[in-house]
């Protein structure tokens, strides 16, 4: 490779994240036959099944990386409070008491939040795209369960550990972490309970008055 490439990767990927940015127009496949008259319900369910490929793995992608981001965090908290004899004497000067609450593996901790903050970022840049925010069935089947469901398997991970490797001991990272994943948990799965039954309730209705 030419140090003259070398230089122009940055603008290159640049102009790529532009371009896909600017695609809203071509979310979905164009290949298909538009029905003249068709539900809201139908064209919405024929939506999601032409959305691109490339949104579908770009969204699974984003829920694997959120995942693991849920899954690697546990490993970061503090071991040192799994010995009452060892907290107990660190917490007789501030120095013991920052040793006892200090993050067991930094680097651990910087893998975690690169994934959760990828996959945060991936879901939202899929959010900004009109066309997808109204395929609700797309919303609840790739977004909405898949990041309530990932979000309750970090927090049930917190919880194991913290009540069996940590003996019950809760640490500041500990503490942060079931609050961001119940956090998640709450807000995602009210997001999938308005859109699941009530928004797309509402079209599914529209079709049965269509249809009778």
């Amino acid at each position: 490779m030419s140090i003259r490439t070398f230089i122009r990767l940055p603008h290159t990927f640049w102009k790529t994240v532009r371009c896909w940015y600017n695609s809203d127009k071509n979310v979905l496949s164009q290949d298909a036959p538009r029905p003249r008259s068709e539900t809201r319900y139908a064209r919405m369910l024929r939506e999601e099944a032409e959305v691109q490929l490339t949104y579908n793995i770009i969204a699974s992608t984003a829920n694997w990386v959120l995942l693991a981001g849920y899954l690697v965090v546990p490993g970061t908290f503090t071991s040192l409070q799994t010995s009452n004899q060892v907290e107990s004497a660190l917490n007789h000067n501030g120095a013991g008491r920052h040793i006892l609450h200090t993050i067991h593996n930094p680097p651990l901790l910087g893998i975690a939040c690169f994934f959760l903050t990828a996959g945060a970022f991936a879901l939202l840049w899929l959010f900004h795209f009109r066309q997808l925010r109204s395929v609700y069935t797309w919303l609840i089947n790739k977004i909405f369960m898949p990041v309530s469901l990932n979000a309750a398997a970090g927090l049930l991970t917190t919880l194991v550990n913290v009540y069996t490797s940590r003996a019950g001991h809760w640490s500041v990272m500990a503490l942060a972490t079931a609050v961001v994943t119940g956090f998640t948990t709450l807000a995602f799965s009210l997001l999938f309970y308005v859109y699941r039954f009530q928004m797309l309730t509402k079209v599914m209705a529209d079709r049965r008055l269509f249809h009778s």
